[in-house]
């Protein structure tokens, strides 16, 4: 239920991680784990198993992406979303939406599907849901082991004894 109304507007405000939608999952999860607020976020998401935020929010993008390949070419959307592509490809400085697609794109091994006019959406969003997770589960995993943290300094981190 939280997601869903997070999620509404994603594709919109796009690839840009919030404190706040990490926050509303890093509460919620604590309330179904029935776990006090000063429990460690590493602890929490580990032990929830949800996904975590940006990952869904890219699966809304992409699909949003999708939706915008096979768009008529007179509706308003679509000739924003070929602008912007002209930009980040004409100007490599143009660091915009469509340019952060093709790096993610990219980082998976998918640059060829970016232009491709048939591809397969699912084998798109499995190839990034899979990268993704294996970023946040990497990352995961160094925070855990940490020995300090930003707020305490040396030895701030109680998850090891």
């Amino acid at each position: 239920m939280v997601w869903s109304t997070i999620s509404y507007g994603a594709a919109v405000w796009g690839d840009k991680s919030f404190s706040c939608i990490n926050a509303v999952q890093n509460k919620a999860i604590r309330f179904f784990m029935g776990v006090g607020r000063y429990t460690p976020n590493v602890a929490v998401n580990g032990d929830s198993g949800w996904t975590p935020p940006f990952v869904k929010q890219w699966r809304v993008i992409i699909n949003y992406w999708n939706r915008l390949r096979y768009m008529d070419e007179n509706r308003i959307n679509k000739k924003i979303d070929n602008w912007a592509e002209q930009n980040f490809r004409r100007h490599r400085v143009c660091k915009n939406s469509n340019f952060r697609i093709y790096s993610l794109f990219e980082s998976c091994g998918i640059a060829n599907l970016f232009n491709d006019t048939d591809i397969d959406k699912q084998q798109v969003n499995n190839a990034i849901h899979v990268k993704l997770m294996s970023d946040f589960k990497q990352k995961w995993n160094e925070d855990l082991h940490k020995d300090t943290t930003r707020r305490n300094g040396p030895g701030g981190n109680k998850l090891r004894t």
